[in-house]
């Protein structure tokens, strides 16, 4: 059993790619690189983990990946390839994943069944925290992953 939790209000720098399921593990690997060297350029603080911000994931068709850092910084701007916005408190189906990146869709399959059999109503987004994260195969990964609700 999972909780359904309220994260709360958080600014980010991040990145947006509309993708397909396909360019995830790429898009998202250089994007991880570009965020944080952007971060070090304008002197941002940190505030978290990175998070993967999926809206209307599809192994099928393409879909939004927002790859985002939390910080400190309060201002919302636009610089070209990224932005700093500040997003409204979450609420989510919560899940700590302990495990490679493969094993995930598991904990994500076993979600969606606890969506639908309960009728909760998902809102479209997904947010996956790396809480702690080394390589993708690696056992000991750690991702909190937030389903959204309405």
């Amino acid at each position: 059993m999972n909780n359904i939790i309220h994260t709360p209000a958080k600014n980010f720098l991040l990145s947006s790619h509309t993708i397909t399921f396909n360019e995830l593990s790429h898009t998202g690997a250089k994007a991880v690189d570009a965020l944080f060297a952007e971060l070090g350029k304008r002197g941002l603080q940190r505030a978290g983990n990175v998070e993967f911000i999926y809206h209307n994931f599809s192994q099928e068709k393409p879909f939004v990946l927002e790859v985002a850092m939390p910080v400190t910084e309060e201002k919302e701007a636009d610089n070209g390839e990224f932005k700093l916005v500040k997003r409204n408190e979450f609420r989510n189906l919560n899940h700590i994943h302990i495990g490679n990146m493969e094993s995930m869709m598991k904990s994500y399959d076993l979600l969606f069944a606890e969506i639908g059999s309960k009728g909760l109503p998902y809102n479209g987004e997904v947010r996956e925290v790396y809480l702690k994260f080394s390589t993708p195969d690696a056992a000991d990964n750690v991702t909190e992953i937030q389903i959204g609700m309405n």
